[in-house]
């Protein structure tokens, strides 16, 4: 999976709600592969060299992307996620449905989905 941050961050700083919304994101996405975000694998087109988990766009291409302001603040935001999902405790909250009515479904935050995120 792929996620983009709109705007130049080579320049720029990503800003706190930024790297928060993509940590909630990445804690979902991960939670729900059931993946660590410290762990690496090999790079499905080469084979040889592995790729971190959650990894940056200048990992597998050559370019600057995400930036060098994004990139400084990777291993906290792999270390955030981590803590996010080791605290979750494989903990889901679905409600069951009722078989009387015909429930109607609304768009949800993902994070709302399986565990309680700050």
């Amino acid at each position: 999976m792929g996620i983009c941050l709109l705007g130049n961050y080579e320049i720029g700083t990503p800003t706190v709600s930024l790297i928060q919304s993509l940590e909630q994101l990445l804690t979902w996405k991960l939670y729900k592969e059931n993946l660590s975000a410290l762990d690496s694998s090999i790079h499905p087109l080469n084979g040889s060299d592995y790729l971190a988990t959650i990894g940056q766009h200048k990992d597998g291409c050559s370019t600057l992307c995400p930036g060098k302001n994004t990139s400084s603040a990777i291993k906290s935001i792999r270390s955030n996620v981590q803590n996010e999902l080791d605290n979750c405790n494989n903990i889901v909250s679905v409600p069951e449905q009722s078989q009387d009515h015909n429930p109607k479904i609304y768009p949800i935050h993902p994070m709302d989905i399986f565990c309680h995120i700050r």
